[in-house]
């Protein structure tokens, strides 16, 4: 699996022109600043927000799930694209999302219903489990 520095590297690759570079291509494809994409092209940040993710997959056509986590399909088809990107505006963003949240919210979003329902019940059936061992200070 291909690391996060490698994975925006190609995109910036993808991005670039004769008049722009990639990197500042990057920054207009994520909605970034230019600060957050040198740290994540140095490795500083190690991990991508959804929220630019997928800002860049509207605008590049990459995955937000492979550019989050190196899993997946690595290039969208426009269909998929608009249908993320109609998510993205019916649902509110919050900036306090850990890394595992958003890449639990990304599985959900993208699985049909069985798989939701799956996602449902493993995470029902983890807080049955836990909670009275929480309640016990036992975890």
């Amino acid at each position: 699996m291909e690391n996060l520095i490698s994975r925006l590297e190609e995109v910036c690759a993808h991005l670039a022109t004769a008049t722009l570079s990639g990197q500042t291509a990057l920054v207009e494809a994520s909605g970034a600043s230019k600060s957050v994409v040198n740290q994540w092209l140095s490795g500083k940040i190690k991990s991508i927000d959804i929220r630019f993710a997928l800002a860049i997959e509207r605008n590049s056509g990459y995955s937000h799930v492979w550019l989050m986590t190196g899993e997946g399909e690595k290039k969208l088809d426009a269909s998929k694209i608009i249908y993320v990107d109609r998510i993205v505006q019916q649902q509110p963003t919050y900036s306090w999302i850990s890394t595992a949240e958003a890449r639990l919210l990304t599985l959900y979003r993208t699985t049909d219903d069985d798989g939701r329902d799956d996602i449902m019940a493993t995470a029902e059936e983890s807080k049955r489990i836990v909670s009275p061992r929480l309640a016990r200070n036992e975890v």
